[in-house]
């Protein structure tokens, strides 16, 4: 697990209080993620196939300033730390992040949009683009991620699964988590194993996968239909 919590400390992305205009459907499909905008781009890390927002309870203040994560030691490529500046999900309410971190959607978008920001060089965006995950990675971001930080590997395990909508008896269990103090940005990510046997864990026959998870009384719930999170006939987990 070292070599994956190492790659995963060296990237990350925290997106707070997003306004996100509706845009083409699809676009991602349409052209190469070199030429998305800055409004596609927070949409598909925000609401798209691989990206889902939920309000919970409570009023959390400010946010924070944007910055970018260059090169780490080791030779790890740095992720972009991004914080926009917040917007309330209503009286004593705020959003959540869910991202399907490990996919190549997601990075194309977090690298085109440091790029669009002159924040990296297209050099290291593309080595990011194209690093290696060989776990799944789910990110969770928003407001305030206190109550992230004093959750623990140990604690979430029993609470923190995938679910195959088609199978209910399909699980795939938590194997690691990083806390909002392990990453650089202050998301928390939560490390899933990709493979059983060599054979994927999830696949298309699983129609969808659900993302459960629960911070005290807070139950996390996300909802990711896999036909649509494919590219170039894989999925993109």
């Amino acid at each position: 697990m070292k070599r994956t919590g190492s790659c995963l400390r060296s990237w990350g992305l925290l997106l707070t209080g997003l306004v996100v205009t509706v845009m083409a459907k699809d676009f991602w499909q349409k052209k190469p993620f070199t030429q998305w905008n800055e409004s596609e781009v927070l949409m598909l890390l925000s609401n798209s196939p691989w990206a889902k927002t939920q309000t919970v309870s409570g009023d959390y203040g400010s946010a924070f300033v944007p910055r970018f994560i260059g090169s780490q030691p080791g030779g790890g490529v740095g992720a972009p730390d991004l914080r926009t500046t917040q917007g309330r999900g209503g009286e004593n309410s705020t959003p959540l992040y869910i991202r399907w971190q490990s996919s190549t959607r997601v990075r194309q978008a977090i690298a085109r949009l440091n790029l669009l920001r002159k924040v990296a060089s297209e050099e290291l965006a593309l080595r990011f683009v194209g690093q290696p995950m060989p776990d799944l990675v789910i990110s969770i971001s928003g407001p305030v991620m206190e109550p992230f930080e004093k959750r623990s590997f140990q604690d979430l395990k029993p609470v923190t699964f995938l679910l195959s909508r088609t199978d209910k008896d399909k699980r795939v269990e938590l194997k690691d988590y990083l806390s909002p103090g392990q990453t650089q940005d202050g998301s928390a990510l939560y490390v899933f194993p990709r493979l059983l046997n060599d054979a994927p864990r999830i696949d298309l026959a699983d129609d969808e996968v659900v993302f459960n998870s629960e911070i005290g009384k807070v139950k996390i719930r996300a909802v990711f239909k896999l036909a649509r999170m494919m590219v170039d006939g894989k999925l993109d987990l």
